[in-house]
């Protein structure tokens, strides 16, 4: 059909019933009967949709159109067969066209204008009363609330209680929203229509919404009417809120008195709000002297901080940091932030401890019967009394929309939501809906404790703000107790006047950090300087885990006799598994060997060659050396392989390396101690390397490695004036001074080589020494390069 002959349509539609109504004769009180059926706020519906669109039941006009609950409509013309076998001497016509003449109190109902003509919505509320009736029946009959004898339903199957299916908790919820409601009235209609009685009828509805309330009402211990007038109430949702929200004639307490008995308290509040303003101000004068005081003594310290142009580098953001750091704080206290402003309409948590912080503080929990009416706080015995709730797979269906429908009538303050309110304020977490539970304040029918705290949390939004002044009451008498006592107050004044001393946290901090960096100094200058380590022969160097060598420990010569005394043997390593070649040779107590040809690539044809990131990571680990340890590392020569193992530490990453200046033959010139022998520990240490080389190139399991690596690829790529007579390196001035002769620029990029990529890690220290520290050595160096069939090689001094 063309979009104007549907306009057409409308408007012809809309006139004809504006001028039936004005023909008809309606009686006044159907003219101000207020409208209760509407839709849900947009505030609410885009926090949870399926919280209040059916999912497979459409009751009333506002889903009819939707196809996908269109599967329902064969119930329901079952429903009304069998409604029709049981009208006496009438039939299922009979009740549509009663609800024909009943049109205009059914519209009156929907807020929404609904575009169905009278014929057409009769049969639409005449199915929806035949299958509601039939559903409340089972569900009384389930509850042994209903008057005789409920007849036979074909729904059993898929509403039966027995099995609590998921349909039924689908359609229960369905039945329970706010846009899928339709008039109760209709249900007493259809009733008188079906039995001869109107007392009956009454009887037999008041049962089926005992049984539903009993069903669907979260507060289990709450006392039910035993008689419920069908006729009083809108719908099955309306209903269900004038059950679990007392009225706010019942909630507010209204005192009378003569003037004196009303003077006497006035008299006595100004006394207290003059003695408490007092107070306020000897605290704020008293507090704004000791600011004062406190301002004046940290205010010279950090200006001779900020003048450290070490430190007056970092003052400016420090300051910025904690000034904004106390713009933040403060902020609160003006109002709501530029967020909350701007996002309407939004629900605004209750101030008040959470149920974990408020047991801390010694309040206690107790449920009660009930509905809203009995939450109070008992300030003697410090406890919170609040109604048992249950909830299920359905709750919050339920307490959505019967906050939604609070929220849509607008006539009264909105009671139920700001007790939905409360339980968002005080559960937090798991553990405040653990605590209520173990208290009987929840009845938990959910799979734990952090569904029931997502369930409160998730309810945040409402239309609009609202104050109830009996909850507030007991909101304002929780907070009162909780902020009286002293771990609270501890606490907070923690909060309010130490952390917010900026200016002493931050003198402090400066101090330590300048405390610690004297410690390090001393510490690495006293380890690493030759002459100034520490002479107990308890020393354990393992402590800052050390890192070791290759050869020879003192530099012996060719003759095998060592040439400085300490009576290492002259050469070969300590760590020997031989047990024959124990004690032989001397070294550092408490030292480690790293043997930089077994720590190599074995799959290659020259000498120690770099291994594999795994293969250097298992090794490493195997010496039970970790990425948090300082290593130092010697040799027996003084200076020649421990330039080798300090730059295969640097190139997989690990920075915290040293070489001890001078090596074995220093420290014995020095007059330390050594020892001769090889600990079991040491002996099993190197079988493990042994085998964790072995096994990552044959590409089996291993331990997972402590050592973690990071390989550093510009590192990989001699000169003998580098050291002294007594193989220590030179000092950088005259470092720099020997490259300078040699005609090598540090401007320009370096690489380093030799042999076998050995003494070349000499070269590497050195330059690392005067300042550049970022020269590859190259890897394979001559060994390498010469067996390449293409390799370029150029002779000195060849024509």
């Amino acid at each position: 059909m063309p979009p104007h002959q549907i306009h057409q349509f409308d408007e012809i539609q809309w006139v004809s019933r504006i001028r039936r109504v004005l023909e008809e004769e309606l009686e006044s009180d159907d003219d101000d009967r207020p409208a209760s059926i509407s839709d849900v706020p947009k505030a609410l519906l885009c926090s949870k949709p399926d919280a209040y669109i059916p999912q497979i039941l459409a009751l009333g006009p506002y889903h009819r159109h939707r196809e996908e609950l269109h599967d329902m409509e064969r119930y329901k013309l079952a429903a009304a067969r069998r409604m029709q076998s049981r009208l006496p001497g009438v039939k299922f016509l009979d009740v549509v066209a009663l609800f024909i003449k009943l049109e205009l109190p059914i519209r009156a109902h929907y807020h929404r204008y609904l575009k169905f003509n009278g014929e057409t919505l009769a049969w639409m509320m005449a199915l929806d009363i035949s299958f509601l009736l039939e559903f409340l029946q089972i569900i009384a009959t389930s509850k042994g609330k209903m008057v005789g004898r409920a007849p036979p339903s074909r729904m059993s199957h898929l509403v039966g209680l027995d099995r609590r299916t998921s349909a039924y908790n689908m359609l229960l919820c369905d039945a329970l929203m706010l846009e899928n409601q339709i008039p109760l009235f209709l249900l007493q209609k259809a009733l008188e229509m079906q039995y001869s009685s109107s007392q009956i009828a009454a009887q037999i509805s008041s049962s089926m919404l005992i049984g539903f309330l009993i069903e669907v009402s979260p507060f289990k211990t709450l006392d039910i009417s035993p008689w419920i007038d069908a006729g009083r109430h809108a719908h099955l949702l309306e209903l269900l809120y004038h059950t679990v929200a007392p009225n706010p004639e019942e909630l507010f307490e209204t005192v009378e008195g003569d003037e004196e008995t009303e003077q006497e308290p006035q008299v006595s509040v100004r006394i207290g709000f003059f003695l408490e303003a007092i107070a306020a101000f000897i605290f704020n004068r008293g507090r704004a002297l000791v600011s004062a005081v406190v301002k004046f003594l940290v205010t010279i310290p950090w200006r001779t901080i900020k003048s450290i142009p070490a430190l007056s580098i970092i003052a400016h953001p420090v300051e910025q940091l904690f000034s904004s750091q106390k713009d933040q704080n403060s902020e609160p206290a003006r109002g709501i932030s530029t967020h909350d402003r701007s996002t309407t309409p939004l629900l605004e948590e209750i101030a008040i401890p959470s149920v974990t912080e408020l047991k801390k503080a010694g309040v206690k929990f107790s449920a009660m019967n009930g509905d809203i009416s009995a939450i109070e706080f008992d300030a003697q015995t410090a406890t919170l009394h609040l109604p048992t709730i249950s909830l299920d797979v359905n709750a919050v269906v339920v307490l959505r929309n019967l906050v939604a429908y609070e929220a849509s009538i607008g006539s009264r303050p909105l009671i139920f939501s700001r007790y939905v309110e409360l339980m968002n304020g005080i559960i937090d977490t798991a553990e405040d809906a653990k605590l209520l539970r173990e208290a009987g304040v929840v009845l938990n029918h959910l799979k734990n404790d952090e569904e029931v705290a997502e369930l409160w949390n998730s309810m945040t939004r409402s239309v609009r703000l609202t104050r109830v002044p009996a909850l507030d009451r007991v909101i304002e008498e929780v907070n009162s107790y909780h902020s009286s006592r002293w771990r609270v107050r501890t606490r907070r004044f923690m909060k309010n006047y130490v952390a917010a001393s900026w200016e002493c946290l931050v003198l402090l901090a400066v101090l330590l950090l300048f405390f610690i960096i004297s410690v390090q100094a001393f510490c690495v200058l006293y380890w690493m300087l030759p002459g100034t380590c520490h002479k107990s022969s308890g020393m354990h160097f393992k402590s800052i885990s050390f890192g070791l060598i290759k050869g020879c420990f003192c530099g012996g010569g060719s003759d095998g006799e060592c040439s400085d005394g300490c009576g290492c043997g002259g050469s070969g390593s300590y760590m020997v598994v031989d047990e024959a070649s124990k004690g032989r040779v001397a070294h550092i107590p408490g030292a480690i060997f790293f043997d930089i040809d077994q720590i190599s690539d074995p799959t290659s044809n020259l000498p120690h060659m770099l291994p594999s990131d795994e293969a250097f990571a298992a090794s490493v680990s195997a010496l039970d050396i970790q990425n948090k340890d300082a290593v130092i590392v010697y040799d027996g020569k003084g200076q020649f392989s421990a330039a080798r193992v300090w730059w295969m530490f640097r190139v997989f990453g690990h920075n915290k390396v040293w070489v001890l200046d001078g090596g074995l033959p220093q420290w014995c010139k020095s007059g330390y101690e050594v020892e001769s022998t090889s600990s079991k520990v040491a002996i099993s240490r190197a079988t493990s390397v042994s085998k964790a080389i072995e096994n990552i190139y044959r590409g089996q399991l291993v331990v997972p490695a402590s050592f973690k690596t990071k390989f550093q690829p510009h590192l990989v790529w001699t000169l003998e004036q580098m050291l002294d007579g007594s193989q220590m390196l030179l000092p950088e001035d005259q470092l720099r001074e020997k490259f300078v002769q040699e005609g090598i620029s540090l401007d320009r990029p370096i690489v380093a080589s030799c042999g076998t990529g050995v003494t070349a890690c000499i070269v590497n220290m050195g330059l690392h020494r005067i300042g550049k520290p970022d020269v590859p050595v190259y890897d394979g160096s001559w060994t390498e390069w010469a067996t390449q069939p293409d390799a370029t090689i150029i002779t000195l001094g060849a024509d």
